[in-house]
């Protein structure tokens, strides 16, 4: 992919700034970020090549504002931890489930082509082991701990 334009969420994250990384080389990018978990560290390294940041949370956000004029947008901005969606549900939701939609009706607003989203191992909770010892990974939702 060359020469478009590209909003990165949580793109100061781990993964998010990878990808930041391999998309300044022949792309117009910029992130969005809260910087709960993420840092600008993790692109300070690509010095002038390093995009603009808009720092706050998707929830919140004037997205169709600022998602005008851009071909796509990959949202990686969650708040990770199943332990934290347990002990504060409603923030979670919030950043996570709200922070999504508003992501996709901003995207659908403004005219976005793609909308490339990305989650995390956990959705899925945490590993159990299995009856031959092998751990696998539990698909129920588990609200106690």
């Amino acid at each position: 992919m060359k020469g478009k334009k590209v909003i990165v969420t949580g793109g100061l994250g781990f993964i998010g700034s990878h990808l930041v990384e391999a998309l300044v080389e022949k792309n117009d990018v910029i992130v969005i970020d809260n910087r709960s978990t993420g840092k600008l560290e993790n692109i300070d390294h690509l010095g002038d090549a390093r995009p603009d940041v808009i720092e706050g949370e998707v929830a919140a956000l004037n997205l169709p504002e600022i998602f005008d004029g851009y071909d796509y947008v990959f949202h990686l901005a969650a708040l990770p931890s199943v332990q934290r969606s347990i002990d504060d549900p409603l923030m979670s939701n919030q950043s996570n489930a709200t922070g999504t939609l508003k992501v996709l009706i901003a995207a659908k607003e403004s005219g976005v082509q793609k909308v490339v989203f990305a989650s995390s191992s956990s959705v899925y909770g945490e590993p159990r082991s299995s009856r031959n010892g092998r751990t696998c990974v539990s698909h129920q939702n588990r609200l106690t701990r």
